[in-house]
């Protein structure tokens, strides 16, 4: 038999760090002591909740560029549990570049962007993580499950695997079910039914429909968090070498 978990788990990493939950693109946005603002459109309807980790780029001062936790949601406002740098919205040239061929370089509308994808504090497999009060974290498990082989022959017949990737997210407590819903049902359409991912010796791991994945009830796994668990139904086929 030749089969590697690892490659598995390796691809299976691969996709889910591509998650994307809640994004504004890139439009003009402003920030103030405690929240990043805009003008139009919405957060709400970009679906950001409190509880989520969010990801900053484009502003003109450092400080407001980097990872922070949404504790407040209002349409015009993303309020963070952190202390910002004052700034407008985005203008021609209202922040200005060292540019690769060294010359200045203005930032002109649209530059600027929140996004929620998977949360930076991740516990791999075999490997110990301690929770940051306020910071969702996920969790990761691959179940190898039963392998069976379905066509003839001692060398050389197939084999099929049904492994099971297991990730609980887990945001903080006491901000309803949104954020964690929302993070739930974003990697449902991730890993949506039939959808293949490439292994690095060739083979082809499918995620599976009978069942398709699914979600949990939200829990509590750890004083101070709500868990959502997401199991996603996976099928391989390879040669018995």
């Amino acid at each position: 038999m030749s089969v590697s978990y690892l490659q598995i788990q390796r691809a299976l990493r691969a996709t889910i760090k591509t998650l994307e939950v809640a994004t504004t693109d890139f439009i003009d946005l402003g920030a103030t002591a405690t929240s990043f603002t805009r003008a139009a459109g919405s957060f709400i309807t970009d679906r950001f909740f409190a509880g989520m980790e969010v990801v900053t780029v484009g502003f003109c001062n450092a400080e407001n560029n980097g990872t922070f936790e949404v504790i407040g949601v209002s349409a015009l406002e993303l309020r963070m549990n952190a202390t910002l740098v004052v700034e407008s919205d985005v203008s021609p040239f209202s922040c200005m570049l060292w540019g690769d061929a060294g010359l200045w370089t203005g930032i002109g509308y649209g530059v600027r962007r929140c996004l929620v994808g998977l949360p930076l504090r991740r516990e791999w497999d075999n490997e110990v993580l301690t929770p940051i009060t306020g910071r969702p974290y996920v969790e990761e498990q691959l179940v190898p499950g039963p392998v069976t082989q379905v066509t003839l022959g001692e060398l050389n017949g197939e084999l099929e695997l049904t492994p099971l990737y297991v990730i609980h997210l887990s945001v903080p407590e006491g901000n309803g079910s949104a954020a964690a819903n929302t993070y739930a049902d974003a990697i449902l359409r991730l890993f949506k039914a039939h959808s293949t991912m490439a292994l690095d010796n060739g083979d082809v791991l499918r995620v599976r429909s009978d069942p398709a994945p699914y979600r949990e009830k939200l829990n509590h796994r750890k004083p101070g968090w709500a868990s959502v668990p997401v199991t996603i139904p996976l099928r391989m086929r390879t040669i018995n070498s």
